[in-house]
């Protein structure tokens, strides 16, 4: 079965990521600049890779106050017209900063926060993340650990599919199950999924094994509401 899995995700990746060089240069006309040659249409699913120009920000954290179960989050960072600051907390929904300030309740046990500098298209290639442990006892997360961390959003479109790898190894790859069929994602390339159906990633290491850690499976989430 492992076998036939491995082959399957093999001959999806070949089938249908395609050459993307001949698009790098194209100019941005829409909010979803879409690279329609290189688009996945199959049994109704329809994934589309989208030209993502988010630009490349150091996130360095300016302010940290935590009050009872509260805390603030500030950064020195300047937003310019249609960034945005995203965050999650333990790989769970995407949440929007209040411009370069973000405010969590903590959960009991870890709180794996992770930022992004992001937009309606994708996510930038820099982040920080930090865990803050709650209660009694010590936290968890291990920072060395490679760890994938989702940034699924709804649109009017659909879904944007994006993703980051914390402390990534050679052969890592994120394959995005839809009604049971996996399907490999180009590294660095955010998709529109053209529905609002059940979805889940996955991290896989070279050999197609499964990679160990408490967030390279999403699990089946639904991502609901308009952005």
């Amino acid at each position: 079965m492992k076998q036939l899995i491995i082959a399957l995700y093999t001959s999806l990746f070949f089938l249908y990521c395609g050459e993307f060089s001949g698009n790098e240069k194209k100019e941005i006309q829409t909010v979803l600049a879409l690279d329609e040659g290189n688009a996945i249409e199959k049994n109704g699913v329809y994934l589309i890779p989208i030209i993502n120009e988010v630009a490349e920000k150091p996130l360095k954290l300016k302010a940290e106050v935590q009050e009872g179960n509260v805390l603030t989050l500030q950064f020195d960072l300047k937003l310019e017209p249609g960034e945005q600051l995203h965050f999650t907390i333990n790989n769970g929904s995407v949440s929007k900063a209040k411009e370069s300030e973000i405010a969590v309740e903590l959960l009991e046990g870890n709180n794996v926060i992770f930022v992004c500098l992001s937009n309606t298209i994708g996510v930038s290639s820099t982040y920080w993340i930090k865990n803050y442990f709650n209660g009694e006892g010590s936290g968890s997360f291990n920072e060395s650990q490679t760890h994938l961390f989702q940034h699924l959003i709804a649109n009017g479109e659909g879904i944007v599919v994006d993703y980051q790898i914390m402390n990534r190894e050679e052969g890592n790859t994120a394959v995005l199950q839809l009604d049971s069929v996996g399907y490999i994602l180009m590294p660095k390339t955010p998709y529109l999924l053209k529905s609002k159906q059940a979805v889940r990633l996955e991290l896989l290491n070279s050999e197609g094994d499964f990679v160990d850690g408490p967030f390279n499976d999403t699990g089946v989430i639904r991502v609901g509401g308009e952005e």
